[in-house]
C-alpha cells in the first residue's frame, strides 16, 4: 500500500457532493473518485446518475491535480442496470433517439478521457451498469461481483456502447454469448474471460482499486494519455497507420520531461517523479 493510502480505505477525504447525490465525487490526492450512489436500488442506472457523469467527468479532466479516475458504486452493488420501474415504454421515433444520443454522449466521454480510468466493480454490474464498467481502463472486481448483460431480457439491444467494448474485450463468440444468452458470469469467469483484469477480497476491494488508482496518478500522464489512445486505436488501424501513430507518440515522449526523468532514475536506481510533461 503506498504511504497515499494507509489508513484511508477510500475514506473521503474532499467530498464535492452532497450524500444524497445520485454520484458523490470525492478527491483522494490526485485520484478522483465517482461513487454511484443509490444504494438502496443498488445503483440503478438513472437519469440523476447519468447527469452526475456528465458534470463531474469534465470538471475532473480539466483539473490539472487529479492524474486519474476511480469509479465504483455504493453499497452491495456497482449497479444493477437500468431503473426498469422508471422506464418509459411509449418514447417513440425522434425522442428515443434523442434519449439515446444523450446516454452515448456520456459514455464518449468516459471512453475518451485522456486520464486512467479504474472501475471497481463491487457486487452487480448488470446492463448499464455492465456498461459503465467496460468504459474503463483498469477493470477490478470484488470476489462477489458479477456480470450481465440484462437487455435483451427486456427486448432491448445493449447500449452505452456495450457491444462495441465487450466484443474487444473477449472476443465476438464470447459477447455473443453473454449478449444473447443472458447469462451471468460471476467474478473468477470474468476474470477468464478477460472482462476484468483482477479479481480482490470484497473487504479489500475498494483498497486495492484506490492503491492502482494512486500508482497510475503517480505515473506519466502525457505518456498514459498516448498509450492509451494508441491501445483504443488498434483494433480500428491497419498495422501501417498503427505503426505511424507509435512513432509519432515516441518521438513525443522520448522529448518529455518525464522520460528523461525516467531514464535518470533508472540509472541511478531511484524511483521516478513524474511531472506530467
Amino acid at each position: 500500500m503506498t504511504a497515499a493510502t494507509k489508513g484511508t480505505s477510500m475514506a473521503k477525504t474532499d467530498a464535492t457532493a452532497a450524500a444524497g447525490d445520485a454520484v458523490i465525487c470525492e478527491r483522494h490526492g490526485a485520484v478522483g473518485l465517482l461513487r454511484l450512489n443509490r444504494p438502496e436500488k443498488m445503483n440503478a442506472f438513472t437519469l440523476e446518475i447519468s447527469d452526475g457523469i456528465a458534470n463531474h467527468v469534465p470538471l475532473l479532466i480539466a483539473d490539472p491535480a487529479i492524474r486519474c479516475l476511480l469509479i465504483t458504486g455504493s453499497g452491495k452493488a456497482f449497479s444493477a442496470g437500468g431503473d426498469i420501474s422508471r422506464m418509459r415504454t411509449d418514447l417513440k421515433g425522434p425522442e428515443a433517439r434523442d434519449r439515446m444520443i444523450q446516454g452515448q454522449d456520456r459514455a464518449k466521454l468516459l471512453l475518451a478521457c485522456p486520464k486512467p480510468i479504474v472501475v471497481a466493480v463491487n457486487g452487480a454490474a448488470a446492463g448499464a451498469g455492465f456498461a459503465i464498467a467496460m468504459l474503463g481502463d483498469v477493470i477490478v472486481a470484488g470476489q462477489s461481483a458479477f456480470f450481465q448483460t440484462a437487455f435483451l431480457g427486456i427486448a432491448a439491444v445493449p447500449d452505452l456502447g456495450l457491444g462495441y467494448t465487450l466484443t474487444r474485450a473477449v472476443g465476438v463468440p464470447r459477447a455473443k454469448d453473454l449478449i444473447l444468452t443472458n447469462r451471468r458470469i460471476n467474478a473468477e469467469e470474468a476474470l477468464a474471460m478477460g472482462v476484468v483484469s483482477r479479481v480482490f477480497a470484497d473487504d479489500q476491494l475498494q483498497r486495492e482499486a484506490l492503491e492502482i488508482a494512486t500508482r497510475l496518478a503517480d505515473g506519466p500522464s502525457y505518456t498514459i494519455a498516448l498509450a492509451k489512445q494508441l491501445v483504443g486505436r488498434s483494433f480500428d488501424d491497419t498495422v501501417e497507420t498503427y505503426f505511424e501513430r507509435e512513432a509519432y507518440a515516441q518521438s513525443v515522449t522520448f522529448a518529455s520531461d518525464d522520460f528523461r526523468a525516467g531514464v535518470e532514475a533508472f540509472r541511478a536506481k531511484q524511483k521516478p517523479k513524474f511531472s506530467g510533461r
